[in-house]
């Protein structure tokens, strides 16, 4: 069972874009996230050549959100 909280993936992702670090280390020590993990499950997908920031940039806001609503987790640093 997991511990994390509802909603934290958009909490994750506007930290990342607000570039609040000190908020985002501390969603990733109390949701135990693996950002090696999740950053290789990204670049497999999608697009091997970019950053998980690149992708980011690339996609946008409504790609990142429709990715999201997929059921798919995307975490970036």
């Amino acid at each position: 069972m997991s511990n994390r909280t509802p909603g934290w993936g958009l909490e994750f992702y506007d930290c990342v874009v607000n570039n609040d670090l000190a908020r985002l280390e501390t969603l990733v020590e109390q949701n135990k996230i693996d950002l090696d993990a999740k950053f290789a499950h990204v670049r497999k997908k999608n697009h091997l050549d970019l950053s998980p920031i690149h992708l980011v940039a690339y996609k946008g806001y409504t790609g990142m959100l429709q990715y999201l609503k997929a059921g798919q987790d995307l975490y970036i640093l």
